[in-house]
């Protein structure tokens, strides 16, 4: 047993995040966020069993961090997830009383690394809140590493999406959610959001533009909901076989392309 059990832990987000702490602490941690109508844990299934005993994560911390993604847009998603970000780097200590894992830590433990795994529209709440850090002058934000599965930082198909996120509801349904949820007007390819983070980017310090852009980027052979084009300063993105944009993040053992990618990102 290399971590503790999952708990619930309180951070600033609309949903329930989870914890699950290493019993041999590196000052790593690992944190997800999902995407559009995902959960905390559901979006990545396995990924919290699998790590047991798995060398590259057994020092590492994991939150799978959780938010409601329908009803707001995504810069209001991006300030809640930037908050959760500052807290965990300043104020640690809150994440290890409310999972009691205290007694193994040293008293001026800080994370030293935190590897952001996002999905889908994940990816795009997760850059919105890094680039607010970068222009707030968070102090932490050089400490940061980005590994992205499916993405929707470059837009989606919204009908796809929904008809995807939303089954079994008919087709009507799905052409209805664009004007019920306030979120997927940012995922228009077009969309204001999405040249406004694109052109940030472009602005970035050579420091902030090296933490900026993603240490690892996934698509599915079969994902027919995102662009698959490539976010400016990404490296090329890899494929996964034989998975959609819903199962690609949803590892079924230790080698399934998206466990083994995202050890990849961990040094």
């Amino acid at each position: 047993m290399t971590h503790n059990p999952l708990i619930r832990v309180v951070l600033p987000s609309s949903g329930d995040s989870w914890a699950k702490m290493s019993l041999a602490p590196e000052r790593r941690l690992v944190l997800f966020i999902h995407g559009f109508r995902g959960t905390a844990l559901g979006t990545w299934d396995r990924f919290p069993v699998l790590v047991e005993g798995q060398k590259k994560f057994q020092g590492c911390d994991l939150v799978f961090y959780g938010y409601s993604s329908k009803w707001q847009r995504t810069q209001v998603l991006a300030n809640d997830f930037r908050d959760a970000l500052d807290l965990l780097f300043s104020q640690p200590r809150i994440l290890l009383q409310a999972t009691a894992t205290e007694s193994n830590r040293a008293s001026d433990f800080r994370f030293e690394e935190v590897f952001l795994v996002a999905h889908s529209m994940g990816a795009l709440v997760a850059r919105q809140a890094l680039l607010d850090a970068f222009q707030m002058r968070y102090p932490w934000t050089s400490k940061v590493r980005l590994a992205l599965f499916a993405p929707a930082h470059m837009g989606a198909d919204l009908l796809r999406l929904c008809m995807q996120t939303l089954a079994p509801f008919p087709i009507p349904v799905s052409l209805a959610a664009h004007s019920i949820y306030p979120c997927l007007h940012d995922l228009v390819p077009t969309s204001q959001t999405i040249n406004l983070v694109i052109s940030r980017a472009k602005n970035l310090d050579p420091l902030s533009a090296k933490t900026f852009s993603a240490h690892g980027v996934w698509i599915a052979a079969h994902d027919q909901v995102v662009s698959p084009n490539a976010f400016p300063g990404d490296p090329p993105s890899k494929t996964i076989r034989g998975r959609t944009h819903i199962s690609m993040c949803k590892p079924t053992n230790v080698s399934s392309q998206a466990f083994k990618g995202l050890e990849t990102c961990i040094p």
